[in-house]
């Protein structure tokens, strides 16, 4: 049987120096919900698109994550590996514009179950 990945997953990042910013951290937690269509994601304030694709030892979830604050949209895009001991991990990018200029922050990503 597959591993079962539902429930929230907290997120720690880990961003590199970019876009005129030093290297830092952020936290985040986004949830695993079973649908009549196969697991669904989901992240507060953030529309979600993307696959969790699980073996009885990991699920991996690849997923485009996107957002917008008062002057700027963010579009994430991460890959990420969910454990069968309740851990993630994993990478990617987040592209961040004014409308004007853009720049790409790259981050990897550790975390767990809660």
């Amino acid at each position: 049987m597959d591993i079962d990945p539902t429930g929230n997953w907290d997120l720690t990042y880990m961003f590199l120096a970019g876009c005129g910013q030093s290297a830092g951290t952020a936290t985040d937690t986004f949830t695993v919900t079973l649908t009549p269509d196969g697991y669904a994601v989901s992240a507060s304030g953030a529309s979600t698109t993307g696959t969790l694709l699980c073996t009885p030892d990991s699920c991996k979830l690849s997923a485009v994550f996107a957002w917008s604050d008062a002057s700027m949209q963010y579009q994430e895009s991460a890959n990420m590996v969910l454990d069968a001991d309740d851990n993630i991990t994993g990478n990617g990018t987040v592209y961040a514009t004014d409308g004007t200029t853009a720049c790409n922050l790259v981050f990897t990503v550790t975390g767990s179950r809660s």
